[in-house]
């Protein structure tokens, strides 16, 4: 998550202010998370698919407690503000999904974030459209290996569209049989 959008959730959460109440970092993800598995960072903020390969990692030697958004703070103006914003909203992260360390006894309500690939509008289309269909193929065959990969799905990339997709993509996702929202389709 950009440092931007963490201090926000942060703040509309626990009231807490960056540089004020914490000092905030913004490093590259394989730093951060070595940071935080050797214990030189308290919080560790990620956008990512669970289970996370990071995260896991991290679990591995860690036990590790994820910090939710309370039920009594959902409907908060901050809260809203944050999960009413295109392309974000309130998930579930399972209690357990990392294995024994990771010590919550409940499923945590947390901050859910879509993330896009994005290509220029004069890209080949043919080359778009074979780019997309693999990508998708790929992620069915590594879905076993990789069960992070099971939450990328076709009709997920369109979930939160507000733009139109490349004429490439639009013909891939339709074949894979996406219903696409008409803001989608150009």
């Amino acid at each position: 998550m950009n440092p931007l959008a963490s201090r926000r959730s942060i703040r509309s959460v626990a009231g807490l202010e960056g540089g004020t109440d914490y000092e905030a970092m913004a490093l590259v993800w394989d730093v951060a998370a070595a940071a935080f598995q050797g214990g030189n960072l308290d919080v560790y903020c990620n956008p990512t698919n669970a289970p996370s390969p990071a995260l896991t990692q991290i679990a591995v030697t860690n036990e590790i407690r994820f910090l939710g958004i309370p039920a009594e703070k959902l409907e908060s103006e901050g809260v809203q503000a944050l999960v009413g914003r295109p392309g974000f909203d309130a998930g579930i992260l399972a209690a357990g999904t990392y294995g024994e360390n990771q010590k919550n006894e409940e499923d945590v309500t947390t901050l859910s974030v879509t993330v896009g690939i994005v290509c220029n509008e004069s890209a080949n289309e043919d080359m778009i459209y074979e780019m997309t269909k693999a990508f998708y193929a790929g992620v069915v065959d590594a879905g076993d290996s990789s069960p992070w990969l099971n939450a990328i799905t076709p009709q997920g990339a369109v979930q939160d569209i507000s733009l139109a997709l490349h004429a490439g993509s639009l013909r891939a996702l339709t074949e894979l049989g996406v219903d696409i929202p008409e803001a989608a389709q150009g």
